[in-house]
This record gives structure tokens, sequence and C-alpha cells, in this order.
């Protein structure tokens, strides 16, 4: 789908350049800065916050009791397929363009939409945000090769003081990290230290729109957020559309869809979004 709500994706998301999709098959990672326009992703913005019940960029830390209560019971730092809960997200998770961005960086094509989630970092004086440590994504999701790609979106500014992702550069070239986990830096070098050759990236500030797209298997992590703004982003999955589900380790999303192990995972809700 290219449109929803009067609102033409296509004219949103611009195309990628050269240099990008080889900086991606270097690092295992790349900056999209305006990736899509500020305004498309102030509607994204608009509708996760329904479909979360958080109507908040920024938390008083003088109300820091009321806070703690508030996002203990209520809130979680990661909200996944709100796409089925907003025709909106849907049309645009399923656009086109932006399964191409994921299937020129990876060089896969077809591919197919698998998970999108929203992640808001909230400060860390409420409780509930904390530090992601350093891991890789594909080693918990039930699938069966490599090529996934991850595309996070920035949906207001963020700065480095609010949690930016940092990547283990040239790591995606790493097996299946066992046991992987989330890890310190520490943590990681004692157990793998021959990841000491990977340069960590520094972090960056990002305005809605702005991106970042990472292989599955490249590990990252995100400190703290340090100041009193959500960190809101959005992000979303893609992996090469005859990639088959293995049913291990187990997966709350995928596991009650009725997919047969062991088989390529045609089903409506992860729909092939790539020629």
């Amino acid at each position: 789908m290219t449109e929803a709500d009067g609102w033409n994706f296509d004219e949103h998301i611009r195309e990628l350049t050269e240099d990008e999709v080889g900086e991606f098959r270097k690092n295992g990672w790349v900056s999209l800065h305006g990736l899509i326009s500020t305004e498309l992703a102030g509607e994204l913005l608009k509708h996760i916050k329904a479909v979360t019940g958080l109507d908040y960029d920024e938390l008083d830390p003088g109300t820091e009791a009321e806070g703690k209560a508030t996002f203990r019971s209520s809130a979680f730092n990661v909200l996944t397929m709100p796409r089925l809960e907003d025709p909106f997200l849907a049309a645009y998770q399923t656009s086109p363009k932006l399964g191409d961005v994921a299937a020129r960086l990876s060089g896969n094509r077809p591919m197919r939409l698998l998970t999108d989630s929203v992640i808001y970092k909230l400060p860390y004086w409420t409780g509930a945000g904390d530090v992601t440590e350093w891991h890789q994504d594909l080693p918990n999701m039930p699938l069966d090769r490599r090529g996934p790609v991850q595309i996070w979106l920035a949906l207001c500014d963020i700065s480095p003081e609010m949690g930016s992702m940092q990547h283990l550069s040239g790591s995606q070239r790493e097996d299946k990290l066992t046991p992987m986990g989330q890890k310190s830096l520490d943590e990681l070098l004692e157990a793998h230290p021959h990841l000491s050759q990977y340069p960590i990236s520094e972090p960056e500030s990002f305005k809605p729109g702005d991106a970042i797209a990472h292989d599955g298997m490249t590990l990252h992590y995100a400190p703290l957020n340090h100041t009193n703004r959500v960190r809101w982003a959005y992000t979303s999955y893609r992996v090469p559309a005859e990639t088959k589900y293995t049913a291990s380790p187990p997966s709350p999303w995928l596991d009650g869809l009725g997919l047969v192990p062991n088989e390529p995972m045609d089903h409506p809700l992860l729909p092939i979004v790539t020629a």
C-alpha cells in the first residue's frame, strides 16, 4: 500500500544512496538521516501515542513518585505489533518503498514484513528506562537464516544523552554468539575477546524522520535516557521472503499465528512488501 488517510508514502520516503548501501554492507549498520519526512514522522507519532495511550514528550522530575507508579503499572518500554491496532501504521509498514529500503540494504528480494515495535525509552528516574545492553537480534528470533534488516526510526529529537543506539561496526560477520542475551561491554568482551576488533560507533543526534538500519546479527546497545524527555522510536524488521519459521526460540508474537515449523512464513499478517 502506498497511500492512507490522504498520505502518499512514496512522496515522504526518500531513496537510498549507493554510499549508504555500501556503508551498511561494510559495517552492518548505517544512519539514514531524513529517510522519511518530518511531517510523516509527526503523523506516525500521533498514531503511536494513541495506540500506547501515552501522550508524553517530557516528564517533570518533580513528579517522580507519581511517575514511577504510573509507568510501572501501565507502560511498557516496547509495544510489539502496533500496526495490528492502527490501519495507518499498517499502511506505512507495508509500503513497498519502505520495503525497498530493506531490500537494497540487504541485497535480498523479495522481502517480508515481520514485526514492528514502538520503543519508548523513559527517563531513567522513572525506573522504566533501563540500559539496553549489548546483544544481537537474530539469535532471539525463530528464523532459519541471515538477512533480517531492522529499520529504527526516530519520531522526536533524540540526543546522545537520551540513549542513542550504538553498534560494533563489522560485527554482522559474526556467528550467533551463545549464550547471548544482553551483556555489558565488559561481560561481552570477557566472553568473546575477539570482538574488541570491532570499533564502537559514536552516539548520534537524530531529528524526527531520521533512521538507523542494522543487520540482525550486528551487536548494538543503547544507554540510559539521562534527560526528562521520552525517547520515541518506531522499529520494524523485514526478512528475506523465503525465511523459514523454526519455532525456536519461542516468540510471543509468531508462535500464535499457526506457522508451520521449517516452512516459509506465508501468512496474511506477514506480507511480502517488495517485488
